[in-house]
């Protein structure tokens, strides 16, 4: 090797090496780069969609969301006093309704972190009024039609100075030829009914979707936002924190799906010969006939398909199954520390999702249900301006009077044993009725009573002890006497 051999080698090595990065094909990670997964203007649509999308397809944090909201949107109480019993009936018809209505305020929340509610109201006849179990008025205006518009259709505008933002909805193609057709779908079916109602409910924004207007401004003053950081125009999503870990879990998943489908198709070997009897032209049918027959079986149905079957040949023959390497697939400890990202990122902990924590008593369950009660609690009171807006116009356009207090039933995640206890408390010190007492086991205190006096009287007939006797009680006496048993 010449010198001039020498200096080529030596470039060359020079100008591949990888401990030195060139000026011309910099690197694309530095040390000072950090994740570009950031909420903007033009990504938080995009976001959304990721975010709704783990909510469906990720078990932990569906179960999550929804145990958030089935905790937080549990009931709706009214104080006695402050509320009129003609109010107290209508509100106890439509309490389902408004409640599923609110539990999807708060699915969306959490999921997306905007929520700009819809609520019509109508006019409801006797007839209407008997359906849903309101027998004592002929006519009454109650909502008729309570949802939550899609975030995706949303555009928000932040002022340059002050806080008050506006906010634009989009308008789907499909949906701004149904109005200029007056009812007809793009498919040709027609929906006049419902044509008649946008025009009834809102002739502003039909007549702005006739002008050609491809957005259109909202007046609503209930749009509530999730945790909005200032200079941001659009809220961070609840499920943010956790996307990038819950998109390497979906990468996991996909690595134990491709070794699945590796095995599910594994490779069964037959060989036929070895160095010692080869296998030769003059013999070469018995290969050909192994072929027809592992064919013909596989041509068959699955019912018909053997699941252990023989076949034929000499010493010659083997077969074997060529499997490839499953230890990644079997071994879960992958999802360990990126499960714990996610439930460290949901603020959730696990013994409220599954009953139990990682490690026996390795937490405190009263200190462990500190966060997420007050993560609720922060989402209650978002919620309840939406819920007390549909109260007070019930009361107003109807006349009942009064400004009853209404409010969400107090989140519950005490333990069982202290839960009882703190019952019994309140019932001997006089601070809870029968009736309440009662529910909360489940049972109907004036049935117990109607029950209790069928007792007594069937007790007096066979002349039996009105109780057990038990140590240290008083003696039992027999129903009907007013002495005990001589």
């Amino acid at each position: 090797m010449n010198e001039n051999e020498d200096q080529k080698l030596a470039r060359a090595s020079h100008q591949y090496t990888i401990l030195q990065p060139q000026s011309q094909s910099p690197s694309p990670w530095v040390a000072s780069d950090i994740d570009k997964l950031t909420v903007s203007d033009k990504k938080w649509k995009s976001i959304v969609k990721e975010c709704r999308y783990y909510y469906k397809r990720d078990p932990f944090v569906s179960t999550v969301i929804n145990k958030m909201v089935d905790l937080s949107i549990n009931n709706i109480i009214v104080r006695e006093k402050s509320a009129r019993k003609s109010f107290k009936i209508v509100l106890d018809a439509i309490k389902s309704d408004l409640l599923l209505f609110l539990r999807n305020v708060a699915l969306e929340y959490l999921v997306s972190g905007l929520v700009v509610p819809e609520i019509s109201f109508d006019v409801l006849g006797k007839a209407e009024l008997h359906d849903i179990g309101i027998k004592r008025y002929d006519r009454l205006l109650l909502p008729t039609d309570m949802w939550v518009r899609d975030p995706s259709t949303l555009v928000i505008k932040s002022p340059f100075l002050g806080s008050k933002k506006t906010y634009y909805v989009e308008i789907p193609k499909e949906f701004a030829e149904f109005i200029n057709t007056k009812g007809i779908y793009g498919d040709g079916t027609q929906d006049k009914t419902l044509y008649k109602q946008l025009v009834k409910d809102m002739p502003e924004f039909v007549g702005a979707v006739r002008k050609g207007e491809t957005k259109v401004q909202l007046d609503n003053p209930l749009v509530i936002q999730y945790r909005t950081l200032a200079g941001d125009t659009y809220p961070t999503p609840y499920l943010f924190s956790v996307l990038e870990s819950l998109k390497h879990k979906r990468n996991l998943r996909r690595m134990d799906y491709s070794i699945a489908a590796r095995v599910i198709t594994a490779i069964m070997l037959i060989k036929l010969g070895d160095k010692d009897f080869p296998l030769t032209e003059d013999n070469e049918d018995q290969l050909e006939a192994l072929k027809l027959e592992m064919k013909w079986r596989e041509t068959q149905s699955s019912k018909e398909m053997e699941r252990i079957f023989q076949l034929f040949g000499n010493h010659t023959l083997s077969i074997e199954w060529i499997f490839p390497d499953t230890k990644a697939l079997l071994d879960d400890v992958k999802y360990k520390n990126i499960n714990q990202d996610i439930a460290i990122g949901l603020g959730f902990p696990r013994i409220l999702v599954t009953g139990e924590t990682e490690r026996s008593f390795a937490s405190d369950p009263d200190i462990a249900t500190v966060s997420p009660l007050q993560t609720m609690h922060r989402m209650q009171e978002a919620i309840a301006p939406i819920m007390r807006r549909i109260i007070y116009e019930i009361i107003n356009e109807n006349n009942f009077g009064g400004t009853p207090e209404v409010m969400f039933a107090p989140i519950n995640l005490m333990a069982v044993s202290q839960f009882v206890e703190g019952i019994k408390d309140l019932y001997n010190t006089g601070n809870l009725s029968r009736e309440d007492y009662s529910s909360i086991f489940g049972f109907d205190v004036f049935e117990q009573l109607y029950k209790r006096v069928e007792e007594n009287d069937l007790l007096k007939e066979l002349n039996l002890e009105e109780f057990a006797p038990m140590p240290h009680s008083n003696e039992p006496k027999k129903v009907g006497t007013t002495g005990g048993n001589d």
